[in-house]
């Protein structure tokens, strides 16, 4: 049975390659042998305490986990998220995957787990870093279909006929005002291409798993598809969730599902015998959620 007093969370502190610091918390179960790390970068609008069930779900199962908070963005990174780009994304999951060596001296396998947003910035990073395999959680890889279903305005487009000329002006993305230097990074850097994206999945030398909602409104099915449709002699697998929108975690049995989804994903990157799943009690889950918010 899990329990919360054996989930160890330490505090570690690192920089991106422009000088930003980076939060985070690294995760251990005491009562079960490590076999793996999983980095998970957190999706637009949370923080490391969202992701506290995952990373001891995964830790009761044989993962350590590094989350973190994205610099330019909220939580205890540097930056306020008005500055965030995807490309300060990539950077932020570049660093994390580098502080895993200081913490992972044994060379365990090293995944990440990635989700909705913050999924097409760890793309770019898988395509040209080693990694064991991915997991993306209903993965935005049509960055700019997605902004404009969310907004309700084609911010890329705007950018791009130069309706918008400075990079300086603000959107609204949700609840928070974000610059059009978002904007102007994703059309320099060639963050929009769904061509791009596909080529850049095809790219990564090791498995990828995404799993989607088939109620998402942000994102399509076929887009994800589409990202993980190009050619590759590793494997790549798609599943939908049916009962879902892209706020899993309104959903406890859909977000349940989602764990599970994860914990086969990573035990296939293994090619290890799969682990029992064992989920939390109502109690373990209210305790839990006590002792993160004391971290």
């Amino acid at each position: 049975m899990f329990n919360p007093a054996d989930l160890v969370s330490t505090r570690i502190e690192f920089h991106n390659r422009v000088g930003k610091r980076v939060v985070g918390l690294w995760s251990s179960y005491r009562s079960t042998p490590t076999k793996a790390v999983v980095v998970i970068p957190p999706g637009y609008e949370r923080k490391v305490r969202h992701y506290g069930v995952i990373a001891a779900f995964l830790g009761q199962h044989g993962y350590d986990t590094l989350r973190f908070d994205l610099t330019n963005h909220l939580g205890n990174s540097d930056g306020e998220i008005a500055d965030l780009t995807m490309s300060s994304i990539a950077m932020d999951i570049e660093a994390a995957i580098d502080a895993c060596a200081l913490q992972n001296p044994d060379g365990l396998p090293l995944f990440v787990v990635a989700s909705s947003l913050t999924c097409r910035a760890a793309i770019r990073v898988a395509s040209s870093r080693p990694l064991d395999g991915m997991a993306l959680l209903l993965p935005v890889t049509d960055v700019q279909a997605t902004l404009t279903r969310v907004i309700c305005e084609d911010v890329v487009s705007q950018w791009q006929t130069r309706q918008v000329t400075n990079s300086e002006t603000k959107c609204r993305v949700v609840e928070h005002d974000v610059k059009f230097a978002f904007v102007k990074d994703l059309c320099d850097n060639h963050w929009v291409d769904p061509e791009t994206v596909r080529r850049e999945v095809s790219a990564i030398e090791a498995p990828v798993f995404g799993i989607g909602s088939a109620r998402d409104d942000w994102v399509d099915q076929e887009e994800i598809s589409a990202a993980m449709s190009g050619p590759s002699t590793w494997k790549r697998h798609l599943c939908v969730i049916e009962t879902s929108s892209h706020e899993i975690a309104h959903n406890p049995p859909a977000l349940r599902t989602l764990m599970e989804y994860v914990l086969r994903s990573l035990d296939n990157c293994l090619d290890a015998p799969l682990n029992p799943v064992v989920h939390f009690e109502f109690e373990q889950l209210v305790r839990l959620k006590a002792d993160e918010l004391m971290v």
